[in-house]
């Protein structure tokens, strides 16, 4: 029973990733999806090497 309800919740998981990968979703809603705040959903996202969408040079404009 526990198996079945972690494999399920992983299965989400790996869900709502592929929604953000896919842009069809924000981090934010992801978050909201996870039950995870903003900050260990963008650290989920960068474990798992997908592009945030967020250059060199955003960076540099958003500093300047």
């Amino acid at each position: 029973k526990y198996i079945i309800a972690f494999s399920k919740i992983k299965m989400e998981k790996e869900k709502v990733l592929e929604m953000y990968r896919n842009r069809k979703i924000t981090i934010r809603k992801a978050a909201e999806l996870l039950n995870l705040s903003y900050v260990e959903t963008y650290d989920l996202i960068a474990s798992k090497e997908i592009d945030i969408g967020y250059s060199i040079e955003d960076l540099r404009k958003d500093l300047n």
